[in-house]
This record gives C-alpha cells, structure tokens and sequence, in this order.
C-alpha cells in the first residue's frame, strides 16, 4: 500500500501537473485570440467544445471505472493478475469506440462537420477533431490506469507532455489557422499518448491479462459501472459545450467564441480543485473497500471546510478585475465578452462544489448519482435557450444550471454519508 507520505508528495505534485495544463490552456485561448482573431478563435473554441461534448460519452466511463476498480482491489490484497485483466480490458474497450468514430469522420468530413458545427463550411475542422477524439481518449485511458495503480509519476509526466507542454509548442510553430494548429495537435498527441496506451496494453498482457482467456467478467465489471455514468459524462461535456454550439446557429462564431470564454473562465476555477480528485478517487474507493465510514466523513469535511471558502475568495478578487483581464488576454476586440464573464463567476463556488464531491460519491457508491445530478442541471440549462438565445441569456441558463447541480452535489453527499449501506454495496462491488 502507499505510504501517506509518498501520496501526499504525489498529490502535491499532481496538483502541480493539472495547474501546469490549465495555465497552458489559457496560455493557448490567448494566443490562438492574438493569432487569429475572432472569426478564428471562434472555430478554434468550437472545434474543441465539439470534441468536449463527443469524447467523454466514447470512453463509457472508463476513465472513471479503471481508476476505482483498480484502487477497490487493491484494498482487498487481489492478486496482480486481477488488476491487470481489468486493465487489459477497460484500455482496450475504451479505446475502440473512439477509433471508429475517428474512422467515420475522416472517411466524412462535410457531414461531420454539419453534425457537429451545423455548418458544412466548417469541414477544415473535422480532421483535428478527429484526430483529437483519438489523442485525448488514448491519454484519458492511460492515465487513469497508471492512477488507479498509484503510479502518479508516469501518469503526470504523461499528462504534462500531452496537455500542457504540446499544446504551447503546437503554437511556438506559427500555425496558419485554427484547423492546422488543432491538426498538429491531435497527431502529436495520438503518437504520444498512442505509444503510452500500447505499453500499457503490452504490460497488462505480460501479467496475465489474457491468461485464462479474454476477461469477460472484469469487462462487465467495467462496463456495468462505467455506462451506468455515460449520461453524466455527456451532460458535463454538454452544460458547457451546448451553449456555445447553439449560439453558433443564432449569432455566429464570433459571438460563440466570447460565451466559450466566459465558460472557460468558470473551468479555470475548477481546475484549481480538480487534482484533488484525480487522487481522491482512488484514495476514496480504498476506504470505502475498507468500510472506513469515519475516514470517509473526515475527508468530505475537510473538502468543504477548503475548498468552498477558497473558491469564494477567488470570485471577489475575479469579479473587480473581468474588464482588465479579458482585454489584456484576448485584446480590445474582445471587450463584448466582459459581462459574459462577470455572469460566469456567479456559477463558480457550485461548480466547485461538484467538482470536489463528485470523486467522494463515485467511490461510494456504485449508483450513477452524479450522472443523475448531471442530467437534471443539464436540463434547466437547455430549457430556456427554446425562448432566449442571446449570450447573456445562455450564460445565465448555464449559471443556474451550475447551482442546481452544486446543490443536488451537496445534498447526495450528506444522504450517502449517513447511510452505511452506500459502502457496504460499494465494498460487495
């Protein structure tokens, strides 16, 4: 087992690695607004909200499926054959569904792009989109399986290289447009999450992986509790990918582009807390395979007692200083994007509140609670667009979205903490 120590450094330096990747992805947005304006930057946005709402549904929950399992029997003292049957199969079952969509698209580009974009004119993204499913998904499954071990070192050197240092180098090459810059990218991140998803695939099957034959029970295992969370996946992917492909048909890309922004705004808080649950997941699904009832409940309120009040803190200073950020990041043309950003704030602390429970109900409870909660927000967020399609109107329909799902998030954590029968089904998985 890991020592606390040793995990403690891991997951300092995981949170450094995932506060790396946000910065480089502002780092991008900015210079991909400098570089190609705001006709480009809305395609550029576009494209990746496109891949967004496609790749989580392709991966049937496996990337949360791998890392939980893999921790749930470690906690058990199963055998190493068994974590790698189950890592042989959710790699290579997660994977396929993304090379086949890969495939149609490629082999499709103008009704892809009309799928997609509902603007057949947008057919130069449909290859970086493409070839974006396939790297993202193939680094999604790899780091995930290396987390689900604990092997947070070659797991973060992997998502750095894929998600933080590639994207800035993409740009340092001068690329002629959004659809060469996001081309090169997914290449580059297929080669290199490609080759880190076949030694993974290679290790799982040197030990033992297929050696009483192909391992269907661990696939079920996989499949029953990843697909189960599916909806949610899709919802996350859509409460913020949506709004912007809908005010693409309304006002355009331009405009499309600032919403993303202010959308973006939001996920650059969140991504301050997400580390945390990249540990969390694994770390939680050990105690609740332990039926450390206690342990668990210390865990939600130190979540709470640090995350909530800092998030908080972090929307007063943001709020003052929206004007001048938004112009010294994108550039005076982009100042119609200030209110946008100032009414995605407002959603900040909820989303936070999902975002650092939602790892503590996953390890609880195999019931796809936060897909429920996913579905319910994604609702209320799609709902009023029928009537209203401005950006500010967007945006606020994603800002009540945001709250629902926080309080739903809080409300599920207090109901599955008091019932033991929540780890007492988790630990039976």
């Amino acid at each position: 087992m890991t020592r606390p120590r040793t995990l403690n450094l891991q997951t300092a330096l995981t949170v450094g690695v995932e506060l790396l990747v946000a910065a480089s992805a502002f780092l991008v947005l900015r210079l991909a607004a400098r570089e190609f304006g705001p006709q480009g930057f809305g395609e550029f946005v576009a494209a990746r909200r496109g891949l967004a709402l496609i790749q989580l549904p392709l991966l049937m929950g496996l990337g949360i499926a791998l890392p939980r399992f893999a921790a749930l029997h470690g906690s058990r003292d199963s055998d190493a054959e068994t974590a790698h049957r189950h890592g042989f199969a959710g790699l290579l079952l997660g994977l396929l569904p993304s090379i086949t969509v890969t495939a149609a698209i490629l082999l499709a580009p103008g009704p892809a792009a009309r799928l997609l974009f509902e603007d057949r004119a947008l057919v130069t993204l449909s290859a970086p989109v493409a070839l974006g499913l396939l790297g993202v998904s193939a680094n999604t499954l790899s780091t995930a399986a290396l987390r689900g071990h604990f092997a947070l070192g070659y797991a973060n050197l992997l998502q750095l290289a894929v998600m933080a240092v590639l994207p800035v180098v993409v740009f340092a090459t001068k690329p002629a447009g959004a659809a060469q810059a996001l081309w090169l990218q997914g290449l580059i991140a297929t080669l290199i999450a490609g080759l880190a998803w076949c030694a993974l695939l290679y290790r799982a099957i040197r030990g033992g992986g297929l050696r009483h034959g192909w391992p269907s029970g661990e696939a079920r295992q996989l499949l029953r509790y990843g697909i189960s969370r599916i909806p949610g996946e899709f919802a996350l992917a859509a409460l913020f990918s949506l709004p912007t492909l809908i005010l693409i048909r309304s006002r355009g890309v331009a405009a499309a582009g600032q919403l993303s922004f202010a959308l973006s705004v939001v996920t650059l808080f969140a991504t301050a807390f997400a580390p945390i649950g990249l540990v969390l997941l694994p770390a939680a699904s050990r105690l609740a395979g332990q039926g450390d009832h206690a342990g668990l409940r210390r865990l939600a309120r130190r979540l709470a007692l640090f995350g909530l009040p800092l998030a908080a803190v972090g929307v007063i200073v943001a709020w003052p200083l929206a004007r001048w950020f938004t112009i010294w990041y994108l550039g005076p043309a982009f100042e119609e994007a200030v209110p946008l950003v100032r009414l995605g704030l407002l959603g900040v602390v909820p989303y936070v509140v999902y975002i650092l429970f939602r790892n503590l109900l996953d390890a609880m409870d195999v019931r796809p609670i936060n897909s429920r909660n996913l579905l319910v927000a994604l609702v209320l967020t799609i709902l009023p667009t029928f009537l209203w399609r401005s950006a500010e109107a967007l945006a606020l329909s994603t800002v009540g979205g945001l709250v629902l799902l926080g309080l739903l998030t809080g409300a599920a954590v207090r109901s599955c903490l008091r019932q033991a029968a929540c780890s007492a089904r988790s630990s039976h998985e």
